[in-house]
């Protein structure tokens, strides 16, 4: 056995040059292509990584979306259901007046508050929830797709079928690709009710809705919980085709508007696209009336006070 002077004399740590040359040539790259990057954490080499590392932003068109909304009055509250490590409510959070989270995972929730205190400030006065909502209150255990820790979901009592818990994370081998952990699990219609209980009649606001499958029992607290007078845009996905806005209207006792976010990028071959998009080509992102059949994708439920 060595003592620990020898070990230092005889230290040497060999590498290829090639190795180290291109290593350096990737930390020139980085660079370069995280310009923008956001000063968030988030995990390296999850799907959600990619878009804050990069672009500097998470989903360009649900926070648009958020910040239109808040920009023409719906300013009063952010809810933030399914807030994982923070990224929609760091990149559309500012200008809401109050803002709530909630988030099972206390994983990711330690980065959610180190995410919050980042953004917002040491002082901030963004309430934080480290559990997750249902239909009552439980502790159940959450499976988290190893590549993407936003995609985390509850099997137990979830509306989704196996094979769509499959096919929204591209997952073909369940054998290794998820982590398990306890998370607790609180009634959604107590917990909104008290929330709503504590902000002003004639409100306006935001709901973010990333439950993977719970939305239902969400949409459904909101609707027996939420005042009559205040305005909601509640902003969600939904990837079971069996779902009609005839199935969501019956969680509310008033009317509802229901649109689709859609993406219309230049679809052209690649070098016509760039010549396309050097003569000033647009994308964009809108919304579209979602009719009685197919109500999958990236929705918007619009509860307005004054219908």
């Amino acid at each position: 056995m060595k003592t620990g002077i020898e070990i230092a004399n005889n230290f040497t740590y060999l590498y290829k040059n090639l190795d180290y040359m291109k290593d350096h040539d990737n930390f020139d790259l980085f660079e370069k292509i995280t310009k923008k990057s956001s000063p968030l954490f988030v995990k390296g080499g999850d799907i959600i990584s990619r878009n804050p590392l990069v672009a500097g932003y998470h989903e360009i068109d649900t926070e648009e979306l958020i910040r239109t909304y808040r920009g023409n009055g719906y300013s009063d509250f952010l809810i933030d259901i399914g807030a994982n490590i923070g990224l929609t409510t760091c990149f559309s959070g500012k200008g809401f007046s109050n803002i709530f989270c909630f988030e099972p995972n206390p994983q990711v929730f330690r980065i959610l508050q180190t995410n919050v205190e980042i953004t917002f400030g040491l002082d901030n006065k963004v309430v934080l929830n480290n559990f997750g909502l249902g239909d009552s209150d439980t502790e159940l255990e959450l499976t988290i797709p190893k590549n993407n820790y936003g995609g985390a979901y509850i099997k137990q009592g979830n509306t989704y079928s196996n094979d769509i818990l499959l096919q929204k994370d591209n997952i073909t081998d369940p054998s290794n690709a998820y982590d398990y952990i306890g998370v607790s699990i609180k009634n959604a219609e107590e917990q909104l009710g008290q929330l709503f209980a504590d902000i002003p009649v004639g409100s306006k606001g935001v709901i973010k809705i990333d439950v993977e499958g719970y939305e239902p029992y969400v949409l459904e607290a909101i609707g027996k919980a939420l005042p009559e007078n205040n305005s909601y845009a509640i902003i969600f996905e939904n990837h079971d085709p069996s779902m009609t806005i005839l199935e969501f209207q019956k969680f509310f006792n008033r009317d509802i508007v229901l649109y689709r976010l859609h993406h219309y990028p230049i679809r052209k071959f690649k070098l016509l696209r760039k010549i396309k998009s050097y003569l000033g080509a647009t994308g964009k992102h809108t919304l579209e009336k979602v009719d009685k059949k197919d109500c999958t994708g990236q929705l918007l439920l619009v509860l307005d006070s004054s219908t």
